[in-house]
């Protein structure tokens, strides 16, 4: 019997995977935008999304960015990064853009699988975008994007214990 690791999978309350997915490029079919919000997390070359990166002789760099879209206004209070599991490229860093119009600067997204949460006070969205801006590679991206509704509307009490704590 072929056995087939899939690595981590999203929590139960994870609304990214209702959202529509845009991104400034997707490297090719394999490391398209469906991988980020797929579920499937920490698997390379297999459910993540990776830019086609673009740099030039004097140091330019189009940082990538990737932004899911609701159908209804969500409220939500943390979202979790997931890096690409390969070691040759590193979103290390990037800001959080909300369609209310606040900012979050996220730093140190682990290079080893692990998850960087995010948390801040709650704020009523239709979409969010993450644009990197610090990073070691060419072609960077992200293994998963998973984003939790505000504390009171989570439907399964699991998700109310942060293991990042």
């Amino acid at each position: 019997m072929c056995q087939f690791n899939t690595g981590l999978s999203a929590g139960p309350d994870n609304i990214a995977a209702l959202a529509l997915v845009t991104t400034s490029t997707d490297l090719d079919l394999v490391h398209a935008k469906s991988g980020i919000n797929d579920g499937i997390i920490g698997v390379s070359d297999f459910g993540e999304w990776a830019c086609c990166g673009e740099t030039v002789f004097w140091g330019y760099i189009r940082y990538p960015w990737v932004q899911l879209t609701w159908d209804q206004p969500m409220t939500i209070d943390r979202i979790i990064l997931y890096d690409r599991p390969g070691e040759s490229e590193h979103s290390a860093g990037g800001t959080l853009f909300f369609s209310d119009g606040s900012e979050v600067v996220v730093t140190a997204i682990p290079n080893e699988g692990s998850g960087k949460l995010i948390s801040f006070p709650k704020k009523e969205i239709i979409w969010v975008k993450f644009q990197v801006t610090d990073g070691d590679g060419k072609n960077l991206g992200l293994s998963e994007i998973e984003v939790f509704p505000a504390e009171e509307d989570r439907k399964d009490l699991v998700e109310w214990v942060n293991p990042f704590y």
